[in-house]
């Protein structure tokens, strides 16, 4: 596997302040080295806003439905290839 082809740079806001989390990776060049690295990242990111939204202030229901929401919108995204 090549060394960086692109570096990538993720930011997170949280609700209150401005926290940024800012995660920089060696970004693979070959086909499987790339398809590991998106497979991992979605990982991550998708762990990240689970986290945010179980520390959310509201109901346990509430935090279900926003999930539940979440995922039809991406699900929907899918479907329209629009990612």
């Amino acid at each position: 596997m090549d060394f960086c082809k692109t570096i990538n740079l993720f930011n997170i806001h949280f609700i209150k302040g401005v926290y940024v989390l800012k995660v920089i990776v060696n970004y693979p060049s070959d086909e499987n080295g790339i398809a590991l690295f998106e497979e991992r990242f979605a990982e991550f990111k998708a762990k990240v806003i689970i986290e945010l939204i179980r520390k959310l202030k509201i109901d346990d229901l509430s935090k279900r439905k926003i999930l539940k929401g979440l995922i039809e919108k991406v699900n929907e995204l899918e479907k329209n290839e629009k990612f």
